[in-house]
């Protein structure tokens, strides 16, 4: 293999087969891949992904992922994908209508991240505690966000959060030390 080699595997999901001979083959796969993703060198990885009844249009997503540079550190993985209704149409900005909330996002990886988050369409919440509000609300100004200047760790955070956020999020990275 040459170096940096991405290797993909699909199966099919374990479960959802009916012969016992075939589920068990296909549980076999995660341990093969697993051994497999610890043998491989010069930066190559290896993922399996058993693939859910009515889920092969699905594929796509996870196979640009894995079959990129994106994922040069992620190896020995199982996904499982189950069929989904609703489909990705612009790639470029796969994350579009999603509503992704970071926290520790006033400098730093929870910068780093939510720029990314960004770039790729979500809408992003920045959440920070009050000595780095300046820092926070620049950020989110600069990526069309919105800011919140909380305290994760005071015993009326939860429901403080939850007060500022009434419709939900779909997405939480917590890079933060104090999760």
């Amino acid at each position: 293999l040459d170096h940096s080699a991405h290797l993909v595997i699909l199966g099919r999901a374990p479960h959802t087969l009916s012969d016992p001979f075939a589920a068990s083959v296909q549980r076999a796969l995660e341990g093969f891949s697993r051994s497999l993703a610890k043998e491989l060198r010069n930066g190559g990885t290896l993922q399996l992904i058993h693939v859910g009844e009515g889920a092969e249009d699905q594929l796509e997503g996870p196979l640009r992922f894995f079959l990129s540079p994106k994922s040069a550190f992620i190896s020995g993985q199982v996904i499982r994908l189950d069929a989904c209704d609703t489909q990705v149409t612009d790639w470029t900005r796969p994350l579009s209508g999603r509503k992704a909330l970071v926290t520790g996002s006033a400098r730093g990886i929870g910068a780093s991240i939510a720029e990314t988050l960004a770039r790729d369409g979500a809408e992003v919440i920045l959440l920070d505690v009050p000595p780095a509000k300046t820092d926070v609300e620049a950020l989110a100004a600069r990526l069309g966000g919105r800011s919140i200047v909380l305290d994760i760790c005071a015993e009326d955070a939860a429901a403080q959060l939850i007060q500022q956020l009434p419709d939900g999020i779909d997405i939480v990275v917590p890079p933060t030390r104090r999760v």
